[in-house]
C-alpha cells in the first residue's frame, strides 16, 4: 500500500486507489489489502494462502525517507515469499521499478511520462499475456525510470522515447508494467486480460 504522511494529525496512513479493487474486481481476481507493517506481512505469508502478488504504485523505491524504506522492507518480504512460492507477481509503476531493483537494476529521472496517453513500441513478445500486443498507448505517471532490464528479464514494451515500459522475467511468472490500468475509464480490456493471463487459474492477490 502506498505510504502518505498527514500533518494535520501527525499520522502516517496506508492507502490505495479505490479504482484498484474496481479494477480487479473486474478481472474476476478477490484483492487481500496488505499494510506496511513488518509483523503483518511476516504472519500474512505464513498464515494466508495468497496466489500471487501485485505491487502497486506511489512513494519511491529506496529512498532515504522513512516512508520509502519501511514500504521497501516489506514489499521486500512478499516478493520474496512470492519467489519462493513461484506465484506470479506483476508491478505496476512503482512496483515495476521495486522489482527492477530487487534484481539489480538501477533507476533515473526521465522527464515526459506523465500523461494520460502515451504512444508505445513493442519489442518483443510476450509468453505470460497474449494481449499486450494488442495496446498501442497506455496512460504514464512516472519520473523515474528502469535503466536497464535486470538479468534474466526482457524488455517487452518501450515509449517512443526509449523508456522501458513492461519488461517480464525469462522463466519465472514475473512482469512489470508501467502503466496504470486502474486509472483508465473505461477500464481497459487488453488490461482486464492481461491480468486475468497473469494470474490463471489464481482467484486471491496480495
Amino acid at each position: 500500500m502506498r505510504a502518505d504522511t498527514n500533518p494535520s494529525y501527525a499520522e502516517i496512513r496506508d492507502g490505495i486507489d479505490q479504482r484498484w479493487l474496481s479494477f480487479l474486481l473486474a478481472c474476476n481476481l478477490q484483492p487481500i489489502i496488505v499494510p506496511n507493517n513488518l509483523t503483518l506481512i511476516k504472519m500474512i505469508c505464513a498464515e494466508v494462502n495468497f496466489d500471487g502478488l501485485l505491487l502497486t504504485g506511489g512513494n519511491n523505491v529506496a529512498s532515504d525517507g522513512l516512508l520509502d524504506k519501511n514500504r521497501d522492507e516489506c514489499e521486500n518480504i512478499l516478493l520474496q515469499h512470492a519467489l519462493d512460492k513461484d506465484l506470479p507477481v506483476l508491478g505496476v509503476c512503482r512496483g515495476m521499478q521495486f522489482i527492477s531493483h530487487y534484481f539489480g537494476s538501477a533507476l533515473r529521472a526521465c522527464e515526459g511520462h506523465v500523461t494520460e496517453s502515451l504512444k508505445i513500441v513493442h519489442k518483443s513478445e510476450s509468453r505470460l499475456s497474449k494481449t499486450i500486443k494488442h495496446l498501442s498507448k497506455v496512460n504514464s505517471y512516472h519520473n523515474f525510470q528502469v535503466s536497464a532490464p535486470p538479468k534474466n528479464f526482457e524488455v517487452l514494451v518501450t515509449s517512443e522515447d526509449s523508456v522501458i515500459k513492461c519488461i517480464e522475467h525469462n522463466s519465472a511468472p514475473i512482469m512489470g508494467i508501467m502503466w496504470h490500468p486502474e486509472r483508465d475509464k473505461p477500464f481497459v480490456k487488453e488490461n482486464i486480460q492481461l491480468f486475468q493471463q497473469l494470474f490463471q487459474r489464481m482467484n486471491t492477490i496480495a
